[in-house]
């Protein structure tokens, strides 16, 4: 079982994601938007993987979020980034370790936070 936070400023895909996983024995937290999911990162030094989408509304985007809990932060957990509009060599510049294209299927996302 992972701690796995889950960044996603679409209410049911939020939800979707987190029903999958917790289905299948992982711990998740959630958070609306990067400038949340830096707040609940914060507050949890437990966590094994991040998945955040990348575009989001308030206080940045998923881009910046990666890049400061990877670099300013030193998050040596796995990050994966969500998205329907970046490519995967960005996600991957940025600090993410895995990259999923908007849409995805479960079977991806239950591979990813292996």
């Amino acid at each position: 079982m992972k701690k796995i936070l889950i960044v996603e400023d679409d209410g049911p895909i939020l939800n979707i994601l987190s029903e999958l996983l917790k289905a299948i024995g992982h711990e998740i937290l959630t958070a609306e938007n990067a400038e949340k999911g830096l707040e609940v990162f914060q507050n949890n030094k437990d966590i094994d993987v991040v998945l955040t989408d990348d575009a989001m509304p308030v206080e940045g985007d998923g881009c910046k979020l990666v890049a400061k809990i990877r670099h300013q932060l030193g998050f040596q957990g796995k990050i994966i980034m969500m998205s329907g509009t970046i490519c995967e060599e960005m996600a991957l510049t940025v600090g993410a370790n895995c990259f999923l294209s908007k849409p995805f299927l479960p079977k991806e996302i239950f591979s990813a936070v292996q």
